[in-house]
């Protein structure tokens, strides 16, 4: 569990929190901090757990000298009754505000980090790293990017496909009704195969600001969707075999 806006002893340095489940009953059994200190880090906005391995998001991390909010993701494993340090993930090319981090995720086998303020507009983008090395295996970038739509701002890895969520994307004329670049894993890389868009899409709706995969299921959240409500909010759910061009069936 994160928790970004901790002050430990910073202003919003942030920190994360390990429970596990014993005879019963979910007790915290360890703390797990940034490991230099710096203001306004928000460790824990994001986190994600593979195993015994845990990957925790601080997007406001800054680099030396003077690249401020790039952003970073720290590798955490365990190791008998205790978490230990096992890395630091950064993006190849740091950029100020450029928020790596915001959105984690991780399996046996990989490590995604995305950083939705990336680029020379915001564009967003998100990096994949290998999770026995650390070594960076793609850079992702949307096949035709869209200034401000924020793609990364929530990330899913499901082995060989990964779903990044871009809630800023415009649908024609419907500002932020948002969408969600479906990537999979074939010989020669990993490629942007799918653009998602909800059927019923307007204006505000931010579709793509959560998401979730399994390998067979896709789940996107727009909270800004008015039902019977202002906002209400709704999320879509669907087969990743059986997508159509006009959203979810």
């Amino acid at each position: 569990v994160g928790a970004r806006g901790a002050a430990v002893p910073f202003v919003d340095q942030g920190t994360a929190y390990v429970f596990e489940r014993e005879a019963g009953s979910w007790n915290q059994t360890a703390r797990l901090d940034l490991p230099k200190g710096q203001v306004q880090s928000y460790f824990g906005a994001s986190v994600a757990l593979a195993g015994e391995r845990a990957l925790i998001g601080a997007p406001g991390v800054a680099m030396p000298p003077n690249v401020s909010g790039a952003g970073a993701a720290y590798v955490f494993v365990r190791q008998g009754a205790n978490w230990v340090l096992d890395g630091e993930l950064r993006a190849p090319l740091p950029q100020s505000n450029a928020a790596f981090g915001f959105s984690v995720d991780a399996d046996a086998q990989r490590l995604l980090v995305g950083a939705f303020q990336d680029g020379a507009v915001a564009e967003g983008a998100a990096y994949v790293y290998r999770a026995s090395t650390r070594a960076l295996e793609a850079s992702l970038q949307a096949a035709a990017p869209q200034p401000l739509e924020g793609m990364g701002i929530s990330v899913a890895l499901a082995g060989d496909s990964i779903l990044l969520g871009a809630s800023g994307f415009d649908v024609g004329a419907s500002q932020s009704a948002g969408a969600a670049h479906l990537f999979e894993r074939n010989p020669s890389g990993w490629t942007e195969t799918r653009l998602l868009l909800a059927g019923d899409a307007v204006a505000s709706d931010s579709f793509g600001r959560a998401v979730a995969a399994d390998g067979g299921h896709l789940i996107i959240g727009a909270p800004g969707k008015s039902g019977d409500n202002p906002q209400e909010g709704m999320a879509y759910a669907g087969y990743a075999e059986r997508l159509f061009a006009d959203g979810y069936e």
